[in-house]
């Protein structure tokens, strides 16, 4: 299940249990049609309760999904909040797949520090 607000200007969603590809192109449809004031998209995303089952090439393919769907902002800030060591390498892994030259993403171990760094990027 995958759930999002908006929260003083940072985008929260929430993953928890197994989700879909399909669940993660709807979530990529919803943020290119919604746009949010600004230049700066600051994002966090929340897997700590999530169980990740995509392969490699799936990363691939998600990763080219996000920049698309965020390709109308200056710049995009992206944090992830992994709590096991899986999880972490599979962001890792995510976040070194397909770097836009507008989108920086960052894997942290709690929602404050993943906060704290995105807080850095608020204008």
């Amino acid at each position: 299940m995958i759930s999002h607000k908006l929260i003083d200007n940072i985008f929260h969603i929430n993953f928890e249990g197994i989700f879909t590809y399909e669940e993660l192109v709807e979530l990529s449809k919803n943020f290119s049609e919604r746009r949010i004031k600004g230049d700066y998209l600051l994002l966090i995303y929340d897997l700590r309760k999530a169980i990740l089952n995509f392969s490699i090439k799936d990363y691939s393919k998600i990763s080219h999904l996000a920049l698309n769907s965020t390709k109308e902002y200056k710049f995009v800030k992206a944090a992830f909040v992994a709590s096991s060591p899986r999880t972490t390498a599979m962001l890792t892994i995510f976040s070194h797949l397909s770097l836009g030259s507008h989108t920086q993403r960052k894997v942290f171990s709690t929602p404050e520090a993943a906060i704290a760094w995105l807080e850095l990027f608020r204008k």
